[in-house]
Parts: C-alpha cells; structure tokens; sequence
C-alpha cells in the first residue's frame, strides 16, 4: 500500500444520464430503462472549460445511469477532458461486457478515447439485470489495456450473496480490497502500471432503495439523527442528468429543490454555482449538518418529519430532509435564525475541537 489517496481527489461529476440498461431496487439514483434525462458532448465539455478556468479538478467523473448508453457523446466528452490531462472515470454496470469479444471492443474504445479508469459496480441487485459473468469479462479485458485503476465496486450487507470475497474468487486473481470510507488508500499499482482492486461499499436506504429491509444494513447503525456537518457538500462539483449544477451525488440531487440548482447548459457555471452556494439551507448542511437540521426544523414547527432508524449514513437523513417540501419551507422561512446559528457553530470552531465532518460518499465516484 502506499500513500496515495482518493480523498485527496478533487471531482468534477457528470450524471451523464438518467437512463440505464438496469432497473435495480437499490439505486440511489433511480435510474432505468425509462428515464429521458440525457446530457450532450457539447453540454458537458462547455461546463468542463468553464470548471477547469474556475477550480481545476483532479478526477472528471461519468456516471449515471449507465454512462456508455450515450454512445459517442459519452467518448467526445471523455477524449475532450483527458487532452487537458485531467484524469477521467467511468461508473458502469458492465451491460456492454456480453461476451469476450464484445468486452474487448468497448476496453479498445475507451482507451482510444482516453478513459483512464474503469469503474464497474455489483452487487445482488445489478445481478438481477446484468450477470455477474459480464463483470468477470470486463475485468478480464481490461487488464493490461492501460488503465491507470480497474476497479470492482461492489456493494454488500449481512444477506448479500455477491460479496468483495465472491468477486475475488470469481476473477480468479488476488485483488486488495479497499474499504469506502473517508481515507480510500489506494493499493499500489502492478507490474503494467495499473491499480487492480475492489471497493468494499454499504448499501444504504437511499432513492430507490429507501425501503431496503434492516438486514441489507452493514452497522454501525444509528437508531437516532446522526450528527455533524457534511463534508460532501460542494456546490458545483455535479451536474446533473438534467443540465443542473448540484453540491454532491451522495444521494440523487436531480429533482431535489435543495441539492440542485441553475441549468449550467442554458447559463453559466459560476453564477449559478454561487446562487447554489449562497442558500441558507446548503449552507447548513455544510456547517451544521442533515441531522442538526432536521432538529431545527422541527423546533421552528415543522410537523412532517418522520424518522426512518436505523441510519447508516448522513446521507440518509438529508435525502429525508431535502426531499420534504415542509422541512425546507420551514427552514428558508427562518433563515435569519439558521445564519445566527451557522455564524454561532463557526465561532466555537474558532476556539473549541469540534467533531469532525461525517460525510460518507455512497457514488463510487
């Protein structure tokens, strides 16, 4: 192992659509078959000059969705980012990877187009829609072709079947395992330059699988509010499916009122990431945190509130808080109040250890 690390990256994420070749029960960004929200090459490539004028970021990310649905706007896009030598990502399902040949061909494309990563996610729900089998055929036709990391993400609880053990067996080779959480130590690369590993993530009661049953939970588990400030919130590190500028993918920020804002593809990225930034109630999970805030709005009347325990994560409580039109309502309306109390958490940080922020990605971005 060595010291490089993850949480040191600083990310441009692009939800490259909300359309995917599967429709699983766990997905936080509930994506599917269905869906329309698709962004174009050129949307993307305008808003990537403009971030990379702004705050230059380490790591361009292609999510989604099922990222390689976009055909070639998805490859212009990444061609386009890598020549400025930014490093690029791709979170796929592996649908592409039927067979040996068909695997092969996909590897050849990307590369070609300057893809430095390949990220493929798993687990017993993408199984349903896509075999495990492609995973292995991705895997294998990758390794070798150049990427910087190839990585299985793999997400598991206490009844998954296909855990980061099974992965390993199946690919036939030993890969180390790196844990998601806030450190992301990265193993050192092989012999052919490339970091071959999996990623150990939780499932979580987020989007689509906001009802997962307790025992899909890995602890620790929180039967009250999690507290402390949200380390994820970053206005303009995502644009959404939809053209949007959102603060973080750790839970689905397309629709949601508070963790979108303006059309980056109609105006510019600046000005709408600084009207995203500058609203009280970004402003207070940044600061305070989903869990403080929620306990505010219910001092300042808000009834609806229900609490969903065990929590696993921050992200969990500020999916339930943002997306609960009274709760926001409720805290823009006493927005003189939420700032004191914001300006009041920063003058104790001035004199007094705080706890730390206690944002956990759940996106393998």
């Amino acid at each position: 192992m060595n010291d490089t690390s993850r949480s040191r990256e600083r990310l441009l994420t692009f939800i490259t659509t909300d359309v995917c070749t599967a429709r699983c029960a766990s997905c936080l960004m509930r994506s599917g078959p269905g869906a329309t929200d698709t962004l174009r090459a050129e949307d993307m490539i305008r808003v990537f000059d403009q971030v990379l004028a702004e705050r230059p970021p380490t790591v361009v990310v292609f999510s989604g969705g099922e990222p390689t649905t976009l055909g070639d706007d998805l490859l212009e896009a990444i061609a386009h980012v890598s020549l400025t030598g930014v490093m690029t990502r791709i979170v796929t399902n592996a649908g592409w990877a039927s067979d040996t040949e068909a695997a092969r061909s996909m590897v050849e494309v990307l590369r070609g187009a300057g893809l430095a990563e390949l990220n493929v996610s798993t687990d017993d729900f993408h199984a349903r829609w896509i075999s495990p089998d492609h995973v292995v055929n991705a895997w294998r036709a990758s390794r070798g072709a150049g990427f910087t990391s190839v990585v299985v993400n793999v997400g598991e609880g206490p009844r998954s079947r296909i855990t980061a053990e099974r992965v390993r067996d199946v690919l036939g080779s030993p890969v180390p395992d790196v844990v998601d959480d806030a450190e992301k130590i990265l193993p050192e690369p092989d012999p052919d330059g490339t970091r071959y590993f999996v990623v150990r993530s939780r499932l979580s009661r987020l989007g689509r699988g906001a009802s997962l049953r307790t025992d899909y939970l890995s602890p620790p588990l929180s039967d009250t509010l999690p507290g402390g400030a949200c380390d994820l919130v970053d206005p303009g590190s995502v644009v959404t499916a939809g053209g949007r500028v959102a603060v973080c993918c750790g839970s689905a920020p397309g629709g949601n009122p508070v963790l979108s804002g303006g059309d980056v593809t109609a105006r510019p990225w600046a000005p709408a990431v600084a009207e995203l930034g500058a609203d009280v109630v970004v402003r207070g999970l940044r600061e305070l945190g989903p869990g403080p805030l929620w306990e505010l709005a219910e001092s300042w009347g808000c009834t609806t509130l229900t609490p969903r325990p065990p929590y696993g994560n921050l992200c969990e409580v500020c999916e339930q808080l943002t997306t609960s039109p009274e709760a926001v309502r409720t805290l823009r309306r006493n927005a003189a109040a939420l700032d004191a109390v914001i300006l009041f958490r920063r003058s104790l940080a001035a004199t007094s250890s705080l706890p730390p922020a206690q944002g956990e990605s759940h996106v393998p971005c």
